[in-house]
């Protein structure tokens, strides 16, 4: 009816002018790919062909370039997932919500490869990217509760405490936004035995 496009192969969204988007309300719709775990491994699989063969076909698709980074994170090839996401944080004009995604997934896979240190930069990098996400701090605080750092620990859950959903983003996981800092918050004060804000 409106002529707007779906845009991509895989992750499809809609192509909507900006002069229409004051016309659309956002609203939350759940999509669910695959329910079985053996079917979302093949789903990987298939899109991660379907990726390799767009970006060869449309360098200029920059948001491929997160799509092929998010999807070998998802297949364990966490070095490849890192190439991939380098790629999209050096394009000029990314947007500060899809810097945080991005730097979010380069610190996950830097954490499975066993480079901390590096997993450390990337979720700083994530927040510096967009300080209103609560997942860098999380992860930052998850971190060093894993070290014993229990004191920075408390410093970042606080910090992640105070996040509110943003509202402008449709990529939220809200179950961290319903008392997760604060639960985790308490976890960290009952090894150092200190229960008083």
């Amino acid at each position: 009816r409106f002529g707007y496009q779906y845009t991509l192969p895989i992750h499809e969204y809609l192509d909507i002018p900006k002069a229409d988007i004051p016309h659309f309300v956002r609203l939350p719709l759940p999509v669910i790919h695959q329910k079985e775990p053996s079917a979302y491994s093949k789903s990987v699989i298939r899109n991660l062909g379907i990726l390799e063969k767009a970006i060869k076909k449309d360098p200029s698709q920059s948001r491929l370039l997160f799509y092929l980074g998010r999807e070998n994170k998802s297949a364990g090839n966490y070095k490849g997932a890192l190439d991939w996401y380098m790629k999209f944080t050096r394009i000029p004009g990314v947007s500060k919500d899809e810097l945080n995604r991005a730097h979010l997934g380069m610190g996950e896979c830097y954490s499975k490869l066993g480079l901390m240190k590096k997993a450390k930069e990337a979720y700083l990098q994530s927040i510096q990217a967009n300080s209103l996400f609560a997942e860098g701090y999380l992860l930052l605080g998850d971190m060093a509760l894993q070290q014993k750092k229990h004191k920075q620990a408390i410093r970042w859950y606080l910090e992640a405490s105070k996040k509110q959903p943003p509202q402008t983003h449709v990529f939220v996981n809200l179950q961290l936004y319903n008392g997760y800092a604060k639960n985790k918050l308490c976890e960290t004060l009952s090894h150092i035995k200190e229960f008083a804000l």
